[in-house]
């Protein structure tokens, strides 16, 4: 069964039903099969969309990509291209933008904001979902951080990142950000200790179920089940 698994090609005209016709054990080895290949897959569409959007850059006017092929930005021609959303396109180009650097005036790549991230998200061990919680959550720290502390932020993050979910992901990125940046957060840290608590339902059949909204500290302090 495992020598099948490690062989399995998602390309393959029998794919589907490899995966329909999987016993439980050999079928979750699959979805991980699968996920690999994946995050692969997206590592290259975002790579690709980054590259996409540095040859449309604005300032080639009408030597960019997007205006010969008569699209307003690289998001337009990326959306034609492929046949995604606008939303699913922006997702590629922001964290392409912080994965692959800023072009600098001479038209050259600079160093990439969040380098580990970059190299994980290439080499298969990070999906996108993962990959934007540790960035969309660290970008703010970038300028009032140190980027040495946003660094080691970044590395523990991704080395943590294969041992839980993207939500979860996030809310260990957000604890690291009120360690690193606490003066970024107050704001909305203020707000959010308004609103925690814990509420309670109506009992059913001797249940009562509950509900609530916990700091990020505190939510990113409990272990998993």
């Amino acid at each position: 069964m495992q020598n099948q698994s490690t062989a399995f090609d998602p390309l393959a005209a029998d794919a589907a039903h490899l995966v329909r016709t999987a016993g439980d054990d050999e079928l979750l080895s699959l979805v991980g099969d699968l996920e690999e290949h994946g995050r692969r897959i997206d590592a290259l569409r975002v790579t690709a969309a980054a590259e996409v959007a540095h040859r449309s850059r604005r300032e080639l006017e009408s030597a960019a990509l997007s205006a010969k092929k008569g699209c307003r930005n690289a998001s337009e021609l990326m959306q034609r291209m492929t046949g995604a959303s606008g939303r699913t396109v922006e997702v590629w180009l922001r964290l392409g933008k912080r994965l692959h650097g800023r072009t600098t005036l001479i038209g050259v790549e600079g160093p990439a904001e969040f380098p580990t991230v970059a190299l994980a998200l290439i080499e298969g061990r990070l999906g996108i979902d993962k990959a934007c919680a540790i960035v969309s959550v660290l970008t703010p720290a970038l300028t009032a951080a140190s980027l040495d502390a946003v660094a080691i932020a970044e590395s523990a993050l991704v080395q943590d990142a294969p041992d839980f979910t993207a939500d979860e992901v996030r809310i260990q990125a957000m604890v690291w950000r009120a360690a690193i940046d606490p003066d970024g957060i107050e704001p909305s840290e203020e707000r959010a200790m308004a609103s925690r608590g814990i509420r309670l339902g109506r009992v059913r059949d001797g249940i009562v179920p509950i509900s609530g909204d916990l700091m990020p500290e505190v939510a990113g302090g409990q272990k998993r089940l």
